[in-house]
């Protein structure tokens, strides 16, 4: 070399700097546009189980907080041994809330344990899951 220019390491390196900002810039301008596209959307505001000698009763609420009608709603809450209860919701328009309660339901639970539960549904922009847990009182 005669001492003239940057070493080709220190091109290089120069070049991912600039490749990299490039691509993070990128990033921003696409995340903010599809985060600023709502979808399907649920919010539950309450899940319970209450277990007494004579009866048990297994509520949810549920609101829909997308921007589109949820079809074919469920939530599934997964009792002792894995047994599933099948809460049928229907359908939910946007920002409609609705409750649900299932009496003495086949899925058995007890009393100071917490339960898996997933909310489903279908939409025009795609299919929603979400997970939570509920304890039994």
């Amino acid at each position: 070399m005669d001492g003239k220019g940057i070493s080709p390491l220190l091109a290089s390196v120069i070049l991912i700097a600039i490749t990299a900002s490039a691509g993070l810039a990128l990033w921003r301008v696409i995340s903010g546009r599809v985060a600023g596209t709502a979808g399907p959307d649920v919010q539950v505001l309450d899940a319970s189980i209450t277990v007494t000698p004579s009866v048990t009763v297994v509520s949810v609420t549920v609101k829909n907080t997308g921007d589109v009608r949820l079809e074919n709603s469920t939530v599934t809450v997964y009792g002792e041994g894995g047994q599933a209860l099948e809460i049928p919701l229907g359908t939910l328009e946007v920002g409609q809330t609705v409750s649900r309660d299932s009496v003495n339901p086949p899925a058995s639970f007890l009393a100071g344990k917490e339960y898996a539960a997933v909310f489903r549904a279908g939409s025009s922009k795609g299919t929603l899951s979400r997970t939570f847990t509920i304890l039994a009182r």
